[in-house]
């Protein structure tokens, strides 16, 4: 059995117009996405490699 999701349109800051599920508040999204990006920065910068110049 396929299962449905339903999702309304909302206009969040920093994202714009958005889709969301409907069982979501602007504000749990927000917070989500905020955790999202706060354990993104946490992760180490991956170093670029210096160039060999012949």
């Amino acid at each position: 059995m396929t299962e449905q999701n339903e999702y309304r349109v909302a206009i969040l800051p920093r994202l714009g117009r958005v889709l969301v599920p409907t069982g979501l508040t602007d504000a749990e999204v927000m917070a989500q996405l905020d955790a999202a990006e706060e354990e993104d920065a946490k992760k180490p910068k991956t170093k670029k490699k210096p160039s060999i110049r012949p």
